[in-house]
């Protein structure tokens, strides 16, 4: 599955920040949104433009055969629910960033865990090989 580039949802959100402040769709160049976002290629940002307006289109012209105050409700209700999902989206992303972030530290510690344990059945079976030898000695018997 792919995903979204932040230069991509970005240029979404500063071509919509420009539409609230007063340019028509129709009107936002590249240049106005890469000065209000600072990255990205102009490439990228053009591409992402370009489907942005395909969809305003389309959909003010479904709003077309609406009376204006029913279009201006759904664009309202519209604007509220992504709103709403990005405010979801991003709760669950900063959630699910934080439990990464834990099973990662879990992983890291288990890891040094199993390196401790392994120094140590190491260290160990040295020891055995020594005492074994000393034993050895002791009763006059010789080891391979």
């Amino acid at each position: 599955m792919s995903r979204v580039s932040d230069t991509r949802q970005r240029t979404r959100e500063a071509a919509a920040q420009l539409v609230v402040g007063g340019k028509r769709p129709h009107e936002i160049t590249v240049d106005q949104i890469y000065t209000a976002i600072q990255q990205g290629s102009r490439t990228t940002i053009n591409d992402e433009l370009k489907l942005w307006k395909d969809e305003r289109t389309k959909a003010d012209a479904l709003g077309a055969d609406l009376p204006a105050a029913v279009a201006d409700a759904m664009r309202t209700l519209w604007v509220s629910a992504v709103e709403q999902g990005e405010a979801v989206f991003a709760e669950q992303r900063g959630a699910l960033e934080t439990a990464l972030a834990e099973a990662e530290q879990q992983r890291n510690a288990a890891l040094q865990t199993r390196a401790d344990a392994m120094e140590m059945a190491t260290a160990l079976t040295e020891q055995c090989e020594t005492l074994r030898h000393e034993v050895a000695a002791q009763q006059g018997v010789t080891l391979f």
